[in-house]
């Protein structure tokens, strides 16, 4: 009994030292990573990976933060064959709010796994038909979107985005420009002026943060790319957002994101006071810039 009591204590006492993104920046609307944004979340599932049938067939399992880190997931991925893929079905919310980011269709599930060795940067989205999605729980402003990925050079469209069900242009967050391979945030349709250069994005880690305010009947929006703001122009709040994506930016000809995202953070609320702070957490543990 006195080992059983210790154990416990250890255990307590670890929940109580681990103070993740999340408990010092609370409400979150969602929040998606491959590691635990808070100190309830140490032993919560992340993701849900569905391995090939080189791995032992079309089967899936969740996994914590834990067992991407120390090779549980990959080992299960691999456990059939060593150059085996692992997909990813379910991006799980920490936030509390059950807003959970999948994908139903095989084919379009991004890689967590590539011919047997983790990807590197996160969750890999071929640019082509790969992305994850969640029912909306955004659709007007105040809001903050925070998300670290690895941009592949060349490549076009939104990491993540929110969407209408009108096939437009219409959406919101973070997104790249393949022609010049640039941050841009919060586009609505082609008649919204898109954010100003913040930096060239070349095959690197990022970390993009949008927060749109309201001013007035418009919306503003400061667009910032690894700790870097510009300012971009007002312009009226996005209605009719019924879906939220990783990895697609709704069209009429759908545009992919090609690379790695490894966190997505969205509050439905103004971060202004707390971006830096965010963003020096999550720096802190990808060393990004």
């Amino acid at each position: 009994m006195p080992q059983l009591g210790l154990g416990l204590g250890l255990h307590r006492a670890t929940r109580a030292l681990f103070r993740g993104v999340l408990d010092t920046y609370p409400g979150a609307a969602a929040a998606y990573s491959l590691r635990a944004l808070s100190s309830g979340w140490l032993a919560g599932d992340v993701v849900e990976v569905r391995r090939d049938v080189d791995g032992g067939g079309d089967v899936h399992k969740s996994f914590t933060a834990s067992d991407y880190l120390n090779g549980v997931l990959l080992a299960w991925v691999t456990e059939f064959s060593g150059t085996a893929n692992g997909s990813v079905s379910t991006w799980y919310d920490q936030s509390g709010n059950a807003k959970n980011a999948t994908q139903g269709s095989a084919n379009a599930q991004p890689k967590i796994v590539d011919a047997g060795a983790l990807v590197t940067g996160g969750i890999y989205s071929d640019g082509v038909d790969d992305a994850l999605i969640s029912t909306a729980f955004l659709t007007s402003a105040p809001a903050t979107i925070v998300s670290k990925g690895t941009h592949v050079m060349g490549s076009s469209s939104a990491g993540v985005t929110f969407a209408d069900s009108s096939a437009t242009d219409q959406a919101f967050g973070q997104s790249t420009n393949g022609s010049t391979n640039q941050n841009r945030s919060f586009v609505f349709n082609s008649s919204f002026a898109q954010s100003s250069s913040v930096a060239t994005l070349g095959n690197d880690d990022f970390l993009g943060s949008s927060i749109l305010t309201i001013n007035g009947a418009n919306t503003e929006a400061v667009n910032r790319l690894n700790g870097v703001a510009a300012t971009l122009a007002s312009n009226v709040t996005p209605t009719g957002i019924d879906r939220f994506a990783i990895g697609s930016l709704r069209r009429l000809v759908p545009d992919y994101y090609a690379g790695a995202v490894a966190e997505v953070i969205v509050y439905d609320s103004d971060q202004s006071s707390n971006i830096v702070g965010i963003e020096a957490n999550i720096n802190a543990y990808y060393s990004i810039y």
